[in-house]
């Protein structure tokens, strides 16, 4: 790792860990603590056990969906894909800059024939169908229930920016000589070796650009990502249930959509490993959409926040045993 990438890092961890001590002050400043802990009594916890399970069947989704938008270059079994991502995500959880995405485009790489940044390329194309498949929810919900402005502005700058990295994809494609002249020109001052290196970087990524093998391919994409984001609602709608939201707030059928927009955001946000703070924020502002108490509302984000990241975290690391690779070795790499 460069020492220019190092002071990068080192910026966004102190820029992240201030963010989150923010957003954990805005959460707790109103909270009664004696409240606090008899919400956390009375909840049921026995309802950990559907959400866990239907957490795991999103990632297990998720991987399959991978596994169509990696198909045209190579196809790779479902398992290897699953235990790539659960150790990508378990590093999103402990390492700064989503540097988890790199871990788990070199932990495939590693174990089948496909350059690390083609692998990137595709998990870029995997983040641009999650922001389209959000910004449809978001919309959808626009029309039952009014949002925060600030949540629309949000959506709306999400939505440019991905639609700007589309329209610059499709440009680098369809002009790929124009555009490795102008990146030629660019890197120029760079040493030879290290300007090769970014040379075939760059095509390794473009070429994770791919049109799917075959038509119906785009039609299983879609039912898979519909399929992943109800997995998603119903992890927010079991939880309902443990902490009896249902009887205690009379919340509508559209409040585990809104959790779901307002919740994705706190991913945005830049903040520590585990969107510690911001997640736990955000919830609490989406659940006060539905005059649930602060307090309760912060309860119900710590347990969510943790039932979403410590099973996945426990599930990376047996991962990270099995296929035998030290998570130092990796970053030395990446």
């Amino acid at each position: 790792m460069t020492e220019q990438r190092q002071r990068k890092i080192d910026f966004k961890i102190i820029l992240g860990i201030l963010t989150s001590i923010l957003f954990l002050f805005l959460a707790f400043r109103k909270v009664d603590f004696g409240e606090m802990k008899e919400a956390f009594a009375e909840a049921h916890y026995w309802y950990l056990v559907p959400t866990v399970l239907v957490l795991f069947i999103s990632h297990w989704l998720r991987a399959l969906r991978w596994k169509y938008l990696l198909s045209p270059i190579r196809w790779v079994d479902t398992l290897s894909l699953f235990s790539s991502l659960m150790i990508g995500y378990m590093a999103n959880t402990v390492l700064p800059a989503r540097l988890g995405e790199f871990v788990r485009a070199f932990v495939l790489g590693r174990k089948h024939p496909v350059p690390t940044s083609t692998v990137l390329g595709t998990i870029v194309m995997e983040r641009i169908i999650d922001v389209f498949s959000l910004l449809l929810i978001m919309i959808s919900v626009v029309f039952m229930i009014p949002l925060p402005v600030w949540v629309k502005q949000s959506g709306l700058i999400a939505f440019a920016a991905v639609c700007a990295l589309f329209i610059f994809v499709i440009f680098l494609k369809k002009h790929p000589q124009f555009a490795e002249k102008v990146l030629e020109k660019i890197i120029k001052p760079f040493p030879e070796r290290l300007a090769q290196k970014i040379v075939e970087l760059y095509r390794g990524f473009m070429n994770g650009f791919v049109l799917l093998g075959k038509w119906y391919h785009y039609a299983i994409i879609v039912l898979l990502s519909l399929l992943i984001w109800i997995c998603y609602a119903s992890t927010f709608q079991f939880m309902f249930y443990a902490f009896d939201f249902e009887k205690l707030y009379d919340l509508p059928l559209i409040a585990p959509l809104v959790l779901l927009v307002i919740g994705t955001l706190s991913i945005v946000i830049p903040s520590s490993p585990g969107y510690i703070g911001t997640y736990h924020y955000l919830s609490q502002l989406s659940l006060g959409l539905f005059n649930v108490p602060a307090t309760i509302s912060l309860t119900y984000a710590i347990v969510m926040h943790g039932i979403s990241f410590l099973p996945v975290m426990i599930a990376g690391f047996l991962f990270l045993l099995v296929e035998g690779i030290q998570l130092k070795s990796v970053m030395k790499k990446t």
